[in-house]
Order: structure tokens, then sequence, then C-alpha cells
């Protein structure tokens, strides 16, 4: 079977190409060079030049630098264009100290730095840079990213608090939890975990596969963006699941009540709330429904993870169902994501789930109904794997003994 042209060689062919057509190529990658350089050897430069389209003298120089040029890593000789990187910086030691200020924001504090945060402190060290426009200013700040391998990028998280404020309550929580299971003789399968997350009616995919070059990428939804519930999700250290409590938003005696009680089954229960939020009522309906005949169940003691809000805290009596054997862990505010088993590695899957089945059903209709978003609730907790829980229940205790340790 032949072999069709290497990537270096389908982009020198592309070259020719747009050379044919009138299109001239204004620069080749030092691969590139180097494939036109070793041509000429095996032929002539003239002959080079009339396959690439590029003027024999500017081989003869490329030819000229082919030792500098087989000195670059291979690695980065497609990327690379020249041997140089262009003229020196004007103020070294201005560029010297951002860098530094750079660093000690982002690695020390973790603050977010813009470019327009570089040119206020590139002026602050030198005044004599408020002459330059903005366009000036800001082509110099790229250059120096660009030298100091710095890139524009989104931010995917963000942290409420500094780690040094938060570190007291992570260590006595850590503890907390580490005495309690250490005096109570539990394992994992004694440990649960309730949280508590908001599904929309519109939730469209994070990606979609489109034609390579396109630079808008829309996509219809069900205008319903707005519209969301409240549910309650469950689960043990070892992989149980509980039934969820999806909360809507409506009047606890009115027609949305009366319309979701007919969802009720044994993969969810459904209740109402006048912003779809988890007040009072809800909590002590989710302890009635779903919590207390788990709790009753057996005899043996239970150790509940709960978020570390006002209500969780004022109402530990409803959580703990007047059992002694219940126990309940307040995470602390701010530490849900390192110190609560189900946001460690479920949420994003459930998350997941409830997309695939959303693009699903927008493929064949527009509109999305109460119905349909109890199904998808149900449909994504019963997709979530008990292994996936259970890791991620051994990730929060892998997390705490590391703590501990520190």
């Amino acid at each position: 079977m032949a072999r069709g042209p290497r990537r270096g060689e389908r982009s020198l062919q592309r070259n020719r190409r747009q050379n044919n057509q009138g299109r001239l190529r204004r620069f080749f990658s030092i691969e590139q060079k180097l494939e036109i350089v070793e041509y000429a050897r095996n032929t002539s430069k003239k002959q080079a030049s009339r396959r690439f389209g590029v003027q024999p003298k500017q081989i003869r120089c490329w030819s000229h630098d082919e030792s500098e040029m087989m000195a670059i890593p291979r690695n980065q000789r497609a990327s690379q264009h020249t041997l140089h990187r262009g003229a020196s910086p004007a103020f070294e030691d201005i560029e010297r100290l951002l860098a530094e200020w750079h660093r000690e924001m982002v690695s020390m504090h973790n603050i977010g730095v813009t470019i327009h945060n570089l040119m206020n402190k590139a002026i602050e060290l030198q005044p004599s840079l408020r002459r330059l426009n903005t366009n000036a200013l800001r082509s110099r700040i790229v250059r120096f990213m660009a030298r100091n391998n710095l890139v524009l990028r989104r931010v995917n998280s963000f942290q409420h608090s500094p780690l040094d404020q938060l570190q007291p309550r992570i260590d006595a929580f850590v503890q907390s939890v580490r005495l309690t299971m250490d005096s109570k003789r539990f394992s994992l399968s004694h440990v649960w975990n309730m949280d508590q997350t908001a599904v929309f009616f519109d939730m469209p995919p994070l990606y979609t596969v489109v034609q390579k070059g396109i630079k808008s990428n829309k996509i219809l939804t069900t205008n319903s963006e707005k519209n969301r519930v409240s549910v309650l999700l469950l689960a043990r250290g070892d992989g149980l699941k509980a039934i969820p409590l999806i909360v809507y938003k409506g009047a606890s005696r009115g027609r949305i009540n009366r319309e979701i009680r007919e969802y009720d089954d044994t993969r969810a229960n459904h209740t109402t709330q006048k912003n779809a939020w988890t007040d009072l009522s809800v909590l002590r309906y989710w302890c009635n429904q779903i919590w207390r005949p788990i709790v009753d169940g057996t005899r043996e003691g239970k150790f509940l993870l709960v978020d570390s809000l006002r209500l969780h805290r004022s109402n530990q009596t409803l959580l703990r169902c007047n059992n002694q054997r219940v126990h309940i862990g307040y995470v602390p505010e701010h530490c849900s994501s390192i110190l609560q088993p189900l946001d460690l590695g479920v949420m994003k899957l459930f998350k997941q789930r409830l997309r695939d089945l959303w693009s699903g059903h927008i493929l064949h209709n527009r509109n999305v109904t109460r119905r349909n978003v109890s199904d998808w609730v149900k449909e994504a907790w019963d997709r979530i794997p008990p292994e996936s829980i259970s890791r991620s229940f051994s990730l929060y205790i892998d997390i705490a003994n590391r703590m501990e340790l520190e």
C-alpha cells in the first residue's frame, strides 16, 4: 500500500498550491526550511526554487544557517519560524520585576491577573510608559508574556477565601471526623453524605462537534434556562445510593404539587417550595421520607456529612431523627470541593449524565416538561456506578489522612 505524504510534505504541497494560485507564502517553519534545503542538496537550488516558490537567494541563506537550525530541538521545529526571537526587551529590569510580581500574585496569593493589571503594574514600575497609547502598551505586554511563557486562560474554578484562612477550619474538621470514626469504629459503610444541587430545564452541552475553522458556535436551546429544580442526593461510602428528592417551584398545596406527586416511585420523591429552594419544610420532608427509613432500618450507627448551612446547624435534632446512634459532621463553608465526598467525583458525573440526556431529548423535541426533568434525574442517578461513589469516599479519606499528617 502506497504511503501518503508526511505532515511536513503535505504542508509544503499546500504552500505550492497557494503560490500557483497567486497567494505568496510569507514564512516557513524551521522544519519546512530544512526539508527545502535537503531537496536543494539532492537536486539544485534552482529546481527547489521553482518547486517551492521561494527565491534561490533565500535557499542559500537557509543552507548557510542549516547547522543552527539543526540545533533546534526536533519537537520545536514545526512551531518555530526564525532562529532569532526578535529584539531584546527595552526594560529588562522592569520585565524581571513584573514577572516576579505576577508570580507572587498567582502562585502565592491565587489572585487572577489580567492583561490590564499587567499594563497598570508596568506603568507603576516605569512611569515613562504612560506616553504610549493603549495598543502600543498592550503589544509590549503581549511580547513580555511570550518571552516569559505566559498565556491568557479562562478561569475554571473560584476560591472564596485564601487557603491559609481556611486551613484552621479544615484541620479542626478533619480531626473531628477522625475522632468520631475512631471512637465509634465507623468504616465507610457507616458514612453517609447528603448534598443538594441545582438542575436546570436547559442543560446544553459544554462542547459540541463542529467543522475545523468555524469561529462562531451557537446551539439551540429551549429558552428555559431560568427554570430550575433542587435535587437532594444521599449516598453511602460503600457505593449505596438512596433515592433523590426533587424540589419544584410551586405552592405546597397547589396544582404543581398535585402534579408532581404522580411522579413519585421507588426511584425518586418529589415536593414543592415557592422558590425551589431547600428550606425547613423541604428538609423535614427529606428526613421523614428518605433519611428516617434508613436510620430506622438498621441498629448500626451512622455518620452523616452535610454542608455547614445555618439550616443544617439549627436542625441537628431533625437530622439525627432523635436517634443517639446518628452523628452529624458539618463540612466547613468554602471547603466542599475538597471535604465533601459527593463533590469530589460524583456531582460532575451526575451533571454530565444530565447533559447527555438533555442533548438526546433536544434532537427530537424542543419542549421540556417537569416529567422530562424528573425522568432525567432518575436516569442520571441510576447511571452513577457504585464504584464511582466508593472511590470518592475513599479519596475523601485519603485527603483527610494526608491533611492530618501534614
